[in-house]
């Protein structure tokens, strides 16, 4: 385990990332220049959960055009829900 629930890297064009649940590590999602990857939607199925994230649940850097983070939920003992101040070009959607 490297501290990450899920690490996401590079183009991703189509992929989707929905109802899971992350707890445990430091970083519950990481984006590092991944470009069009989706990770959760508008449906309560599809929402993915982070809880018990010491550092953040949410962690992006680089160029994610094309990505979206949607629908989040933030469980317990989540220190920052997104630390996403290095990326560029990635949407977030409550």
């Amino acid at each position: 385990n490297c501290g990450i629930g899920l690490q996401a890297t590079g183009v991703l064009t189509g992929t989707q990332v929905l109802g899971n649940q992350f707890s445990g590590n430091p970083t519950g999602v990481s984006l590092t220049t991944a470009q069009g990857l989706r990770v959760g939607n508008s449906t309560a199925a599809s929402r993915n959960t982070v809880s018990n994230a010491s550092r953040e649940a949410v962690f992006a850097t680089g160029i994610c055009t094309g990505s979206i983070v949607q629908g989040m939920i933030f469980g317990p003992n989540v220190a920052t829900q997104y630390n996403v101040s290095t990326s560029r070009n990635l949407q977030i959607i409550p």
